[in-house]
């Protein structure tokens, strides 16, 4: 039986974000869902949070965002999910930063509402 809600109140933000378990020590990894693809245009925009890369050579195009010693992120423009490699000494100054930008992210849906 269908409640009627929106995928939207499923989360808090237009994000889930799980923990994953430790691999490396000192990494903290954390995998971020959203309700709507990653568009490229949100990835070059967080060029002023670090390096940003693509690799539009792969069958579908890997992007990666590094900060030295902050965070190291990962994933695929159009796919719903982003991995983010945060290190331990400043995931309390990065991780806010990072979802906070998630938060606002505009993809076309957004765009089309506003």
């Amino acid at each position: 039986m269908s409640s009627g809600a929106s995928p939207k109140s499923l989360f808090e933000r237009p994000f889930r974000a799980e923990i994953l378990p430790e691999c490396l020590d000192g990494i903290t990894a954390i995998n971020y869902v959203f309700l709507q693809a990653v568009p490229r245009a949100f990835v070059e925009g967080l060029a002023d949070l670090g390096t940003v890369e693509f690799r539009d050579d792969f069958p579908r195009p890997l992007f990666k965002v590094k900060q030295p010693f902050h965070f190291h992120l990962i994933g695929i423009v159009g796919a719903c999910e982003i991995r983010v490699d945060y290190d331990e000494k400043n995931i309390a100054q990065a991780r806010p930063q990072l979802e906070n930008r998630f938060a606002r992210m505009k993809t076309r849906r957004n765009q089309d509402e506003s």
